[in-house]
């Protein structure tokens, strides 16, 4: 998360501030990334892509703004309540993810006739083509020098990561910021702008954060699964939890119904189990 931050106000209102890690930072028991005291264990798992937290557990949920939660999506200013403490976000890049139209992909040259139909295309291809730089010379472009899609795409990521990592200018970042919010984007123009004027962008910083990107898409569906993962625990604790006190109750009224029998036993035939155990003893000790 980088600048990312979590503020910690404890029973004896302490504050401790702690930065998030990229990826999942777990905040939780002793060996946890941010050990807190007095959570019987249970976790909390803060992931960065997209900032979202995850309760694993079996005790009481967090609550936030009075609602009680196992899994929710976090921005920056959110307050979680959890076992007596005070959990405050600070610094989050709430990334919006949607889906954006894309332009069709660049069409392929037409394969090259052979024969009389071949010179007949090449004459008409190049008499359009000299028709056309003829009206619009500025608007000719040879199709050698359009990017590939493959370019296109890349541009346009390396675009988005140079603004992530502080490479891009932060005059050029906030202005095409401002027009995703106007809804006036246009990913190719934008890419053109940032890397035009991102001269502190290297490879070196490029593959570092295209590394930490890729290990966090790999590890998304770990993200997703790990709320379904930590429910089925929880029930089966429970499972487990609700057949110890079944077999104890069920012992509980055994024995307290043997009790009553040796009562009755006492009371109106006048036998002791005592006694019972006494005569045993004299047959063995003979």
């Amino acid at each position: 998360m980088g600048a990312a931050w979590i503020e910690i106000v404890g029973r004896d209102g302490r504050r401790q501030r702690f930065e998030l890690k990229r990826g999942l930072t777990v905040i939780g028991g002793a060996k946890s990334d941010v050990p807190v005291e007095g959570v019987d264990g249970d976790q909390l798992h803060v992931w960065d892509q997209p900032p979202k937290v995850i309760f694993v557990g079996f005790g009481e949920p967090p609550t936030c703004g009075g609602a009680r939660f196992e899994e929710r999506e976090l921005k920056s200013g959110d307050v979680l309540l959890w076992r007596g403490l005070r959990l405050e976000l600070g610094g989050l890049m709430s990334a919006l993810i949607e889906e954006v139209p894309l332009a069709p992909p660049l069409a392929p040259p037409p394969a090259p006739l052979r024969g009389a139909a071949g010179a007949a295309r090449a004459s008409a291809t190049s008499a359009a083509a000299t028709a056309s730089a003829s009206a619009t010379p500025a608007a000719t472009t040879s199709a050698a020098a359009l990017p590939g899609v493959d370019e296109l795409y890349w541009r346009r990521l390396k675009a988005g990561m140079a603004v992530e990592i502080g490479a891009a200018d932060p005059a050029v970042a906030r202005r095409w910021q401002d027009a995703v919010l106007r809804g006036e984007f246009d990913a190719d123009a934008c890419a053109r702008e940032i890397l035009g004027a991102a001269p502190g962008l290297t490879d070196f910083k490029l593959g570092e954060r295209a590394t930490r990107l890729q290990r966090d898409l790999v590890m998304a569906p770990v993200a997703a699964t790990a709320r379904g993962s930590a429910r089925k625990l929880k029930g089966a604790a429970q499972n487990m939890a609700a057949m110890v006190i079944a077999q104890f109750v069920v012992f509980s009224i055994c024995l307290l119904l043997v009790m009553l029998a040796l009562f009755v036993l006492r009371l109106r035939w006048d036998w002791s189990i005592d006694g019972f155990f006494d005569r045993l003893a004299g047959v063995f000790g003979s």
